[in-house]
């Protein structure tokens, strides 16, 4: 018998998702999965997210570039879930190039967190393809926030949705090109500095962590 999700995506399948619908899809199905025991249900999600994986295959090329890499930020685990393995080599990296492409064009509508995070997946691949033009922009990206922020607060005003992801970046990725030994007090007190907005925020990269 089908459950509501799987009437719910079956009729959301039968017309064109927007960029919410399909986010909401995936992160209820990776709930899912995370919570079934029994091998009927965890089969009924896996076969949900195979049709998720399809209707975003037909539709991506229609999106925006900043949408695209949204959907495709996703792409990669929803894929493992629907086949037990990641997607072919290139699938994801073209979206992420050509969102790179549109926000060096002034772009505003790539989220500019999404695409440092995509990239960062693909130099951590040791992927050759991201080691030209998207390390660049990744560089001078964390390098811009790092300063913005270098006194362990930020030097001028920006959303708190700003805040949130420039200071998450902070704490996630290598510092110690900027603060050497320093990195850890660095850190803390970035994140006891912005701490409300990060409440369930636990745990951050140092350079013997990474």
């Amino acid at each position: 018998m089908p459950t509501v999700l799987s009437r719910h995506i079956g009729e959301c399948a039968r017309k064109p998702l927007t960029v919410k619908e399909i986010c909401e899809q995936a992160q209820e199905l990776c709930r899912r999965v995370e919570s079934v025991g029994d091998r009927d249900l965890r089969a009924e999600v896996v076969s949900q997210a195979r049709r998720w994986v399809l209707d975003v295959e037909a539709q991506v090329d229609a999106m925006s570039a900043g949408d695209a890499l949204v959907v495709m930020s996703l792409y990669d685990e929803m894929h493992q879930l629907a086949y037990g393995r990641r997607p072919r080599s290139g699938v994801v990296d073209r979206y992420v190039f050509n969102a790179l492409d549109a926000s060096l064009r002034g772009d505003k509508t790539v989220d500019q967190y999404t695409l440092f995070r995509m990239i960062e997946q693909g130099i951590r691949r040791r992927d050759e393809a991201y080691y030209g033009k998207a390390l660049r922009w990744q560089s001078r990206a964390l390098d811009e926030w790092h300063r913005q922020f270098q006194t362990g607060v930020s030097d001028s005003p920006m959303s708190d949705y700003d805040l949130a992801q420039r200071v998450t970046l902070l704490l996630d990725s290598d510092l110690w090109v900027f603060e050497t030994t320093n990195e850890p007090r660095y850190k803390q007190r970035l994140l006891a500095t912005y701490r409300h907005l990060l409440p369930e925020y636990t745990y951050f990269h140092t350079k013997s962590t990474l």
